[in-house]
Parts: structure tokens; sequence; C-alpha cells
């Protein structure tokens, strides 16, 4: 069974969902997602598209390029004491509020999407550094 067969199974069951409940969300019905979790079939991009979105979780995830299920995400783990020691002072020395950010997003011509992604990863990043104080 491949890795994406393996994932798909296991996030499907996490999620409480039967195979007849994600073949709704797809499109497709319930013989396609058991094709799917047996490795029999393997899926299109729409498909692995679809399925990032439902579960909340990168691509890379579902075809097993990573272990991180959402790689935009981050924890204490992945940032270093030093590292957050110089996010905090980049934090204080530009003292960026989130009008700011929006305006200088919008400039660049970021979708909403980005926009809401900056922020919440400016968030975590905060939460981040008020955990080290």
């Amino acid at each position: 069974m491949s890795n994406f067969a393996k994932r798909l199974r296991k996030l499907r069951k996490e999620n409480d969902l039967t195979q007849e409940e994600l073949g709704k969300k797809l499109g497709y019905n319930k013989s396609n997602v058991s094709h799917l979790e047996s490795g029999r079939n393997k899926p299109q991009l729409d498909v692995l598209l679809k399925l990032s979105e439902i579960f909340d979780i990168t691509v890379d995830y579902l075809v097993g390029k990573t272990d991180h299920k959402n790689a935009s995400r981050i924890s204490s783990e992945d940032v270093s004491k030093e590292q957050l020691k110089k996010l905090k002072k980049l934090f204080d020395e530009f003292d960026l509020d989130y009008i700011e950010v929006i305006s200088e997003a919008k400039e660049k011509n970021l979708s909403p999407k980005e926009i809401k992604e900056i922020i919440r990863l400016s968030n975590q990043f905060k939460n981040l550094l008020s955990m080290q104080n």
C-alpha cells in the first residue's frame, strides 16, 4: 500500500468519515474511495487538491513527501530559542499591526488567502514568542 493510500485511510478515520461520506465530498462513490485507499487507483491532481482542502493538509503530506500535515504551521519544536529571539527583535523593531500588513500585502497584489496566511503565521510567531517569555 502506498503512502498516499495509508494516509488517506488514516485521515478519513481521524475525521470520522465513512468511505461513502468522503466520496460525496469528492464527487465519488464509496468504491472509488476504497480503490484509492487500497492503492488500486492513483489520485488525479484535482482529487489531491480537494483532499488537501477537506482535511486542511498539504498535498506533500498526502503523497508522503513530508510528515508535516501542514508545512506552514509552526510549532515550538520547529524554531530554536535563538531564532525566537531574532523574531522577537524583528517584531519589536518593526512593530507592524494588521492594517499595515494588509495594506502592504494589497500593494503587492497578494490574494485574500495569502493575506490570511500571513496573519495566521504572524499570530503563530507571536504565540511562540509569548511562550518563551
